[in-house]
């Protein structure tokens, strides 16, 4: 076969490699990445029935970073993956995480189809090794653009961030019909697995948007907060908002029921906040924000949801996600007004004890540098768990309108039946900067540039920990 044959046998392999999927999983693939940066691998890693091509792989740019990319094509054979598919999954993971850059994987399809059933088990346990071995290493992403069924859907919460559509992303290991046939229960897809239950009920979704477009958005938006892998410093961006900046109004939003948001965005970089499981746990509110240009993780107590109380699942909430920037050397600012731990029948008899030690311990064990700022009620074991300076917390500040202490002051009148004037003192911040539970109490309307020049001073630090393989995480 001459040169001239064997170009034209090459694209027209290659063009069987694309079949009909030059649609959708494409167009997926260029909302998420830079122009034009797409670098397609494996592309003739199939069979000649076309088996194979259900799964597209390759990496690319976003905002000239490098991150590696896998789309489950549902055009193809409903995206069932067989077993050269699985062979392109598993060769990207490991070739993203020896390179070091984050992972993006979108499911859209009908599962795992392979001839021989030892092949479908052996895949499975090599995709969750892999996920197992990656984490903390890379970013793993995913996005669920349709529907993520049985085994397959184990590789959602064993990524580091979902996204999901709304009405058009499904997780779930049983179907429908195998739910009735145990339980006796008609069920539906949406009702048993859909984008709202995944998001709501159990956090499996942390990002839901309206359509593909915003979930792309939300993707890219991420990205750029992120270090490629657990080696790197997150990015630094320039900003032209003033790190002197004040916020004379901030006080006063400090109203009954009041949404710590607002508070979160005055502290940031342009105002720009972007929150993680805004579906799940609202009580407790997570996400990302820029100071100065650095990226910070953050935690604060929602006051308009349950009075800001911790519960199951917000201490849950909170604990995985302090553990994913203490992986990516991501800084951590806690914003605290907690008037307790939710107390029900529910909550202790489901373990309350258990979920929150795992956001103890999370505080605990995180060696970036970690800020909190107590802005109003701190009490009890639950003041403890919100990033006090017990829990190895680098700095705590408090505005004066803080009230910090082992209860609060009805529960201290009611009691030890003291007036009103001492209990007031027994929280005051200032009782609690004598004690040494607070580093210092600051203007409120000063919080931003305070906690950048905080922030300046520590991000450089490093602190030691005892020897050891890993710790007895509560799980």
């Amino acid at each position: 076969m001459d040169v001239e044959s064997k170009m034209n046998y090459f694209k027209q392999e290659k063009s069987k490699g694309k079949g009909n999927n030059e649609g959708n999983p494409r167009k997926r693939i260029e909302n998420i990445f830079d122009d034009e940066s797409f670098m397609e691998y494996y592309a003739f890693k199939r069979e000649e029935d076309g088996r194979g091509n259900e799964i597209i792989a390759g990496s690319g740019t976003i905002s000239q970073r490098p991150v590696y990319i896998m789309v489950q094509d549902s055009s193809v054979n409903g995206g069932i993956i067989s077993d050269k598919g699985g062979q392109k999954i598993l060769s990207l993971l490991e070739q993203a995480g020896k390179t070091g850059a984050p992972l993006i994987s979108i499911f859209d399809g009908q599962g795992v189809q392979v001839e021989n059933s030892w092949d479908t088990l052996e895949l499975f346990g090599k995709l969750f090794s892999a996920y197992a071995t990656y984490s903390g290493v890379i970013p793993l992403l995913t996005l669920v653009a349709g529907y993520c069924p049985g085994a397959l859907s184990f590789a959602v919460p064993l990524s580091d961030f979902v996204f999901g559509i709304k009405d058009n992303s499904f997780v779930y290991l049983n179907t429908p019909q195998a739910i009735k046939d145990v339980t006796g229960k008609d069920i539906t897809f949406e009702e048993l697995g859909g984008a709202q239950i995944n998001a709501q009920q159990n956090g499996n979704i942390h990002f839901l948007a309206e359509n593909e477009e915003e979930a792309c958005k939300h993707l890219r938006d991420l990205v750029e907060f992120l270090p490629l892998n657990n080696l790197e410093k997150p990015p630094i961006k320039e900003s032209a908002d003033d790190i002197n900046r004040v916020s004379p109004g901030i006080v006063d939003l400090l109203k009954e029921d009041y949404d710590v948001r607002e508070i979160i965005k005055e502290l940031a970089d342009e105002k720009a906040f972007l929150e993680i499981q805004e579906e799940f746990a609202p009580n407790l509110v997570t996400g990302f924000i820029r100071l100065n240009g650095y990226s910070l993780g953050v935690l604060a107590n929602q006051p308009f949801v349950l009075k800001g109380s911790l519960d199951l699942n917000s201490s849950e909430k909170g604990a995985s996600f302090i553990r994913f920037c203490d992986a990516f050397n991501i800084p951590l600012l806690t914003l605290v007004d907690i008037p307790g731990y939710l107390s029900t029948i529910y909550q202790e008899q489901s373990g309350i004890t258990k979920k929150g030690a795992k956001l103890i311990f999370a505080y605990a064990e995180a060696s970036v540098p970690k800020i909190s700022l107590i802005t109003g009620k701190c009490y009890g074991v639950a003041g403890i768990s919100m990033g006090s300076k017990y829990l190895k917390v680098d700095q705590v500040l408090a505005w004066p309108t803080a009230q910090i202490g082992a209860l609060s002051p009805a529960g201290l009148s009611s009691l030890f039946s003291l007036p009103e004037a001492e209990t007031e003192k027994a929280v005051s911040p200032y009782e609690a900067v004598i004690q040494g539970l607070v580093d210092d109490i600051i203007e409120p309307e000063e919080s931003r540039p305070h906690l950048a020049y905080t922030l300046e001073f520590l991000k450089t630090g490093r602190k030691l920990a005892p020897g050891k393989k890993h710790g007895n995480f509560p799980v």
